[in-house]
Formats: structure tokens, C-alpha cells, sequence
């Protein structure tokens, strides 16, 4: 059974083998943004309309840009607001995001403090590895996680937890399973 990227990849390819401008219908991405600004200072709507560009999208150089998983999308973030978007019309993928000639924000969502408690979680599974390969990390950097840990126990009730565990489950298809320990934490 070919997957949908390999079907995907064969749409516009004509009986003489000459590749044709793709046109998908939609992929849904995430996008993250400094205080509602976007690279290089551009605001995108927050109503919902959508968002086009003219010509061709080339990855980081023309379009609008997003990526299938949240963590991808972190690799890019200027910010800690999170976007749920879909992107359409001309579509080309790279490594890990997704350039468009449209994009539409489904929702979006302040982060910070999700992402605070991931970079603790991440920070304390870094140590963790420390200590399994036989290297024992300083107590001082145990503190700090716990430091950390506990300031985030006070501000963060537990229902507003887990944006980035209902983002991740939502797409998730089991290949980052440390991500989904996060979640359960």
C-alpha cells in the first residue's frame, strides 16, 4: 500500500514523465510565533483568513512555512505561541517543515509555560542518561531541575498541563515515545 506522501509525490507527474506544479488539498501543520509576529517581523491574521502569496513556495526562502510535527515546528520557533494551521495550494516539504502558497490558522495558543515544563523534563531526562552511563551528575543541577519543577507546580494547574500532550497525541503516529512520557508526567 503506497503511503500518502508517495501518492502525494506522484500527483503531476504526466505520461511523458515531466513533473508538474504539485497542487494538495491540504496538510495540517504547526507553527510557532513571537508574541504574534512571525520571521522577519510579518503578523498573520488572527481571524482565521486565510493567508496567500503569489509564484512558487521554496523552503525558507518564499511562502508560508509549517511542519507535521510540533517538535519539528519547535526546531523553528521564534516564540512560544503554538498554531494549528492547515496549508494549500502549492505545496513542497523539506527535511522536517512544509512551505505553501496558503495557510490558514485553525487556533492558537500561548505555550510558555508547556514549554517550560518540557525543557524541565527534557532537562532531567538528560541527567537521568547521565547517571544510567555511569556518570553522575552535580547535585547543584539536580536542584536547579527541582527548583524549576517546583515554581511551575504553583503557577500551572494541572488542567492547562498538557497543550503539547493534546498537540502531540492529536498527530503523533508512536515515533517519540520519550515525547509521550512527557505527557503522562
Amino acid at each position: 500500500m503506497m503511503s500518502v506522501m508517495q501518492i502525494w509525490k506522484n500527483v503531476g507527474i504526466g505520461s511523458d514523465g515531466v513533473g508538474e506544479e504539485r497542487q494538495h488539498t491540504m496538510i495540517y501543520g504547526w507553527h510557532f510565533l513571537n508574541d504574534g509576529e512571525a520571521h522577519g517581523g510579518y503578523k498573520p491574521p488572527t481571524d482565521g483568513s486565510m493567508e496567500k502569496i503569489d509564484g512558487n513556495p521554496v523552503v525558507c526562502r518564499h511562502g508560508f512555512h509549517a511542519s507535521r510535527q510540533p517538535l519539528d515546528a519547535l526546531n523553528y520557533a521564534h516564540g512560544a505561541i503554538v498554531r494549528r494551521v492547515v496549508l494549500s495550494g502549492k505545496i513542497e516539504e523539506g527535511d522536517d517543515k512544509l512551505v505553501a502558497t496558503q495557510r490558514r490558522e485553525l487556533w492558537r495558543a500561548d505555550a510558555t509555560i508547556t514549554l517550560h515544563k518540557f525543557a524541565v523534563w527534557c532537562a532531567n531526562q538528560a541527567l537521568q542518561n547521565e547517571r544510567k552511563a555511569g556518570r553522575e551528575p552535580d547535585m547543584r543541577s539536580w536542584a536547579a531541575i527541582q527548583a524549576a519543577a517546583n515554581s511551575l507546580s504553583v503557577i500551572l494547574p494541572s488542567s492547562q498541563s498538557s497543550l503539547a500532550c493534546i498537540a502531540a497525541h492529536e498527530r503523533m503516529s508512536g515515533s517519540r515515545p520519550a515525547f509521550r512520557s512527557f505527557c503522562s508526567a
